[in-house]
Order: C-alpha cells, then structure tokens, then sequence
C-alpha cells in the first residue's frame, strides 16, 4: 500500500517537473520571439515626419482620408515609433511646372510618411514607394431623391441642380466622398435629398507612399493588413461617418435591390409634358389670332 503511494507521488511529481520545464521553454519561445520581431522592426523607437493633409494643423480645405490620424495612431502603438506632422499647402500629389506637390516632400526628404489616397499607377511606382492598398472603393453615381416638384421645376427653373442631376445623372465620383455629400447635405437641410445609385462600378484602391526605396514600407504595410484583418478600418467608417437614420435606406440601395418595387407611373409624373403642351397650345392660337387680325387690316 505504501509502495503504490510512493509510486503515485513519484509519478506525479514527474508531470509536474515536465509541465513546469515545458511552461518555462514556452516563456522562453515567446520571449524570444519577441526580442526577435523588435530586431526585425525597424520602425522601433524611430520618429517619423509624416504629412496628412486634414491635420488640424494644415489651412482648411485641404482633402485627405478621413481615417488617416487613427491609422497612424495604430501603426505607432503597433511598431513603437514616433511622429510629428510636417506642415502643407499643396492639395495635389504630383508637382506643377512651377511650385511643389504632395510629393515633393517624399523627395526631398522632407517627410517619411504620405497619409493621402494615392491611386498607384505605372509612373508613380517609379518615383515613390507604395504601401499595400488601405482602402478599397468604387465609382458610384450621387441622385436627388424623387421629388414630385421637380416634374414642374423641370418646366419653369431647368436649370436648377435637381433638375440637371435628374436629367445628367453628372455625379460620378468615389463612394466614400458621396457618403460625406449626403452627411453634409442632411446637416445644412435636415432632409435626404440625396441617394446613391443601386449599382456602383469602376472599383478603386488607394495606399499611402513612402520615399522611394524606404526601409519602413513592408512593415507599414503590415500593419495595414493586420487593421484589415481585425476590421477596424470598416468599423472606423462608422465610427467617423454617423450616417443620420433618416438617410440609411438611402446609403442602402447602392449596396442592394430596393426591397419595394418601382411605382408606377401617373399624371404627376407627366406634368411636365402637358404643361408644356399647354404653353405650346396658348401660344398656337395667339400667333392664329395675329394672323387673322393682319389679315383682316390689310
């Protein structure tokens, strides 16, 4: 009895001294592993230069991603680096003939970091650095939302822009920008005047730049990957863009089928034409009636 007590209490210590040997080879695995992705950061402990055009310190006006302060709060924690804004004015990436561009400052080793949306091309590939694409968009059209009024407006005032939308559908831009015209429209009107067409095309990326041949661009881009992978970016959308509830099924139809169909058409919708056939008719028999009444003097 005593011998088997022995044996259990020899056996067990036996678990305990492996789990606590393979415990402490872990601590010292992940240990290593961290010392290790430090000396392969090399972002670490370094102090960036980095432009974004909508700092608060920049003149107003200047467009930029609404999301860049956040990601670059994020890749700071994430990589333990440092950061001051570099003060601009120029709102366009390439330079002209005479004067700077946002890329001026890559080049002349003036900034490190380029928080803009740059759509990467052939030409731009060989002159700057490029992160993998932080965000992903498409072309979409922006419309009013039926308005009975405009049937007639179409009549007296065409030239409104109701009426040249409606007629032109002119509004082709990125989605993300038509999301903040909505917002913007809501704020100064507190209606929906506006909506999204059912059906976007003409998908775009953007990325961030860097100085052509910088150490910091495969880690930069790792970190954006990892923000993609945890969906922080698409939930920073809803975070910096609060769209108004009244306007919800508006952002909706460009993403699926309306669930109500097309109503059909009436005489509302037909105003337009029989007030100008109406015009057309008084006009008609003026010019009759002047005829008849030369005819009658001579």
């Amino acid at each position: 009895m005593c011998q088997n007590f022995l044996e259990y209490q020899t056996y067990t210590f036996s678990v305990m001294s492996c789990l606590a040997v393979l415990f402490l080879a872990l601590m010292i695995w992940f240990n290593a592993l961290n010392t290790l992705a430090l000396t392969l950061n090399p972002l670490n402990g370094k102090h960036l230069r980095t432009i974004w055009p909508r700092w608060s310190g920049n003149p107003k006006g200047l467009s930029g991603p609404l999301k860049g302060g956040v990601v670059l709060e994020y890749l700071a924690a994430r990589f333990n680096f440092t950061y001051e804004m570099v003060r601009v004015a120029e709102n366009r990436l390439e330079p002209p003939e005479k004067g700077k561009g946002l890329f001026s400052y890559l080049w002349d080793e003036q900034c490190d970091l380029l928080l803009q949306d740059v759509q990467p091309t052939f030409r731009r590939l060989q002159v700057v650095d490029m992160t993998l694409p932080w965000n992903y968009d498409y072309f979409s059209f922006l419309i009013p939302v039926h308005d009975e009024a405009a049937n007639i407006d179409a009549v007296i005032k065409p030239f409104q822009w109701p009426v040249k939308i409606r007629i032109l559908e002119r509004d082709l831009t990125a989605n993300i920008y038509h999301l903040d015209a909505i917002i913007e429209d809501f704020q100064s009107t507190k209606k929906c005047n506006l909506q999204l067409a059912r059906d976007g095309f003409i998908s775009i990326i953007t990325t961030f730049a860097l100085p052509k041949g910088s150490p910091f661009t495969k880690t930069i881009s790792q970190g954006l990957l990892e923000l993609h992978q945890t969906g922080l970016i698409d939930y920073w959308d809803i975070w910096f863009r609060p769209m108004p509830g009244q306007c919800i099924e508006n952002i909706k139809s460009g993403y699926s089928m309306p669930k109500n169909k097309h109503p059909p058409l009436s005489l509302k919708n037909l105003t337009g034409a029989f007030l100008v056939l109406l015009i057309g008719l008084c006009l008609s028999f003026l010019a009759f009636l002047g005829e008849k009444v030369a005819i009658f003097y001579n």
